[in-house]
């Protein structure tokens, strides 16, 4: 039984062709990575903007690292309470 990620991804790469040319920014940079990733394959080239890249850690998530170097207070983490994110 594929796990949710695999079920998204095999989604997500039903909308590409066999190969294509990824342009990623801010929270579809780490898709684009994790599809270089686990899909070279299927990936020509990768042209990730705004954000840097984080190497895959099986031992703990994205959010987790994000936390971890960045604070509570980064604007990714905000956006994981609902309501958190909006401006005062």
């Amino acid at each position: 039984m594929k796990d949710k990620g695999e079920t998204k991804l095999s989604s997500l790469l039903s909308f590409l062709p066999s190969q294509a040319f990824v342009v990623s920014h801010d929270w579809g940079a780490i898709v684009g990575w994790y599809l270089c990733l686990f899909r070279p394959e299927r990936i020509i080239a990768l042209a990730s903007l705004s954000v840097y890249y984080i190497p895959y850690n099986p031992a703990s998530s994205f959010l987790q690292f994000i936390r971890a170097t960045h604070g509570e207070n980064y604007y990714i983490c905000k956006f994981q309470v609902h309501k958190q994110c909006k401006t005062k």
